[in-house]
């Protein structure tokens, strides 16, 4: 009996071993590729307007209390370079894109007339953080309008409306 239970427990630490030693690997051809150039997949970043959608939702729209608010984000992200600005503006506000970033547009109280609250949301590509800026206007981006983007190349708007 002693026997069978030694070779149980031989057979499942060989299983063991060899699994860690396929990791480390897999580990080390992953680190060879990147050495040589090669793309290696990293899951950090977005990679599409549904993961930034779900970004928006689980930190911004549902962390607030989004009463009749509706949201609308690009249908892909703005590049280094973009500046996105409010429609009207006291002073020139500008936030000019450093990175690959998703942008959202959350209208607060869309029934009411402007300038009322609302909010510009940058989320970031590569890192999946975002920024809430408070402002008063709906957005341009490089000086087109948000409401004219659907007109554009850039596919149209898509619309997220309170829950």
């Amino acid at each position: 009996m002693k026997l069978i239970i030694k070779f149980i427990v031989f057979i499942v630490f060989a299983i063991l071993i060899s699994g860690c030693i396929e990791e480390l690997g897999q580990l080390g051809q992953k680190e060879e590729q990147e050495q040589k150039g090669v793309e290696v997949e990293k899951t950090i970043g977005i990679t599409n307007i549904s993961e930034a959608t779900e970004i928006l939702i689980e930190n911004v729209l549902e962390s607030s209390s989004m009463g009749n608010a509706v949201a609308y984000i690009l249908p892909d992200p703005l590049q280094k370079g973009d500046v996105v600005r409010p429609q009207v503006s006291d002073e020139l506000k500008e936030y000019v894109i450093e990175n690959k970033t998703w942008f959202a547009f959350v209208d607060d109280d869309p029934q009411e007339t402007f300038p009322h609250p609302v909010r510009y949301v940058f989320i970031d590509a590569a890192t999946r953080e975002h920024k809430v800026v408070n402002e008063e206007w709906w957005p341009t981006i490089n000086d087109v309008s948000i409401w004219d983007i659907e007109d554009s190349d850039e596919g149209g708007l898509n619309t997220i409306y309170s829950i």
